[in-house]
């Protein structure tokens, strides 16, 4: 039977017994500790190594205050844990190494259904609003605001995830967190995700570093992946001579597949590889696994101190013939450049104008899954392409044809089938000559 807490002073007590199984009994308010010590892992301590349900209730007004020490959090290290259902507000957590609200350390654990608020979170390297390292294990509908800086590996959820061999997925998470850092990796989401799986998670809040590698939703991902996501933070890097700096991520080693970023990229005084969704993409023949960009766009602006170096899309890639990019896009006229990759630009990657952007048959005829993943609303997304089920705003209704009027000569017959396939409709010619379209959902 699990141990129940009820107020403060019992949270404090979880260090003295880290295989327990706890759970909260109601909201506590921990203002009335002035430096919390973080359970497990910190001072020499084991890592905690039970479970915790916070039961939906609410912890407040946690201080940690430890510069000069590692493993700082609610929890400074678990292995094997399993912490769900909990809201942590107000916390103020300071750190050497490996910090987060949550946690510092997280080895094989998993984390489920937590929410941050107003978090801010310091730690010298390897920092992040949920956790600061984490590897190994699961992240489900976890999600965070406030801010985190300082030094390497700052992430607005998690600093650094990923180790090799081990199967991290990262579900249904996002973060508001404003990220700063004064080294490299910096990522809305993630600083570094390393062999991760990412799946439907985004990033909202904007990026600055003076140090390289720099992204909208992850500084970088390198062997693994990340499909339906997003950022739509602005994304700021001042390296002289950094490596890259992108709307979604800084650096690529990876696959990514239907995602998209919105903010805008600005690198004064950076000799990196800047674009608009990705700086740079890095190839590995050891491990003969190649960059791969499928069914994404990018509409931010991108503005460096040398515009050689700058793409719509993509920053530049290192290989180009070991990098594939299919049916991607990038908007010519909000990004200031007509060139998709430094230095030229590539097939499958083509430039839009804004009109074109949202316009939903663009998409459609790239093939773009629509709507199981993708759509398009007037009143989502600001009218470019949005992920259902990831853009809270946007329908999974079936789209109807931009204009079921038009003269049959014009009607695309890719365009038709597309539609007919999509809805499990019809679309045929009228006895008065007109394009007649019938769905699954007038019926």
């Amino acid at each position: 039977m699990a141990t129940t807490i009820t107020d403060a002073t019992g949270l404090q007590n979880m260090k003295n017994d880290l295989t327990d199984d706890y759970e909260l009994g109601n909201n506590i308010n921990c203002s009335g500790i002035a430096n919390f010590e973080p359970v497990g892992g910190w001072n020499g301590l084991d890592p905690f190594t039970g479970s915790f349900d916070g039961k939906h209730f609410t912890i407040s007004h946690l201080t940690v205050n430890r510069p000069a020490d590692d493993y700082i959090g609610l929890f400074g290290e678990t292995d094997g844990a399993t912490i769900q259902n909990v809201t942590l507000e107000d916390f103020t957590i300071t750190g050497d190494d490996y910090v987060g609200t949550l946690v510092g350390n997280a080895d094989i654990s998993t984390f489920t259904n937590i929410n941050v608020i107003n978090t801010t979170v310091v730690g010298a390297n390897v920092a992040g609003g949920l956790g600061g390292m984490f590897y190994g294990g699961a992240v489900t509908n976890c999600q965070s605001s406030g801010t985190v800086g300082n030094g390497y590996a700052i992430g607005g959820l998690l600093g650094y995830a990923g180790e090799s061999g081990l199967n991290i997925i990262i579900t249904d998470c996002h973060s508001s967190c404003t990220v700063s850092a004064t080294d490299s990796l910096a990522g809305g989401l993630i600083g570094e995700a390393e062999e991760v799986t990412l799946l439907r998670c985004y990033a909202t809040g904007n990026v600055t570093s003076t140090g390289d590698i720099v992204g909208g939703l992850c500084g970088w991902i390198g062997d693994g992946t990340a499909s339906r996501c997003f950022a739509t933070g602005n994304v700021t890097s001042t390296n002289v001579g950094g490596s890259g700096a992108g709307g979604l991520l800084g650096g690529l080693f990876g696959s990514i597949t239907n995602c998209y970023s919105t903010g805008y990229v600005t690198a004064p005084d950076f000799w990196g590889r800047v674009g608009g969704l990705i700086g740079y993409t890095w190839n590995s023949f050891a491990n003969e696994f190649y960059p791969s960009m499928v069914n994404c766009y990018s509409t931010g602006a991108v503005v460096s101190s040398n515009p050689a170096l700058e793409g719509g899309f993509l920053g530049s890639v290192d290989v180009p013939d070991q990098t594939t990019t299919t049916n991607c896009f990038w908007d010519t006229e909000t990004s200031g450049t007509a060139r998709g990759v430094a230095g030229g630009n590539r097939t499958g990657v083509t430039g839009k104008t804004t009109a074109q952007m949202k316009d939903l048959n663009t998409i459609l005829t790239a093939g773009w899954s629509i709507p199981s993943i993708w759509n398009v609303s007037s009143g989502c997304n600001s009218g470019y392409p949005c992920l259902v089920g990831v853009n809270l705003c946007c329908s999974s209704s079936a789209v109807p044809p931009a204009d079921p009027t038009i003269a049959p000569k014009k009607v695309s017959l890719e365009l038709i089938r597309n539609i007919e396939i999509m809805n499990v409709g019809r679309f045929y010619i009228s006895k008065t000559g007109n394009a007649v379209y019938e769905s699954r959902f007038k019926r």
